[in-house]
């Protein structure tokens, strides 16, 4: 569920573009870290079989809260950190630019989009179970 919501903002609104082009290894990074990790989800539900739970997705918000507490710790200790884009928007337009400066409001409204995207994500699953009879 993370990977299928966190990179979604970033290919949307991707930060590269604007500083670097298709001459930069940059670039190239950018691309395939944010695009591999879908073809890894879903080679892993087609060919495995696996899918996400109401569980992992639990597992995973807890992950990315833990995360956060530790770059907000950071954002604070080290001038200009910007770990998770949690102290201030990208230099680069973004998605996040919509976001208000204040770091606790930030931080609930990222929450909030992002427990909604663990929803969507899970959605299918839940409709495949609900018509199969199991919930």
């Amino acid at each position: 569920c993370w990977l299928l919501t966190g990179s979604l903002f970033a290919l949307i609104t991707p930060t590269p573009l604007t500083f670097c082009g298709p001459t930069r290894f940059r670039f190239y990074q950018f691309w395939l870290e944010h695009t591999l990790g879908y073809i890894a989800i879903f080679y892993m539900i087609f060919v495995h079989g696996m899918r996400p739970t109401v569980k992992s997705a639990v597992k995973s918000y807890a992950v990315l809260l833990f995360m956060a507490v530790i770059a907000y710790a950071v954002n604070t200790m080290i001038p200009g950190a910007n770990y998770l884009f949690l102290a201030k928007p990208e230099a680069a337009p973004s998605v996040l630019d919509i976001l208000p400066p204040n770091f606790f409001l930030r931080t609930a409204i990222i929450a909030a989009v992002i427990t909604l995207l663990f929803g969507v994500a899970y959605l299918p699953w839940h409709l495949k179970d609900k018509k199969a009879g199991k919930v």
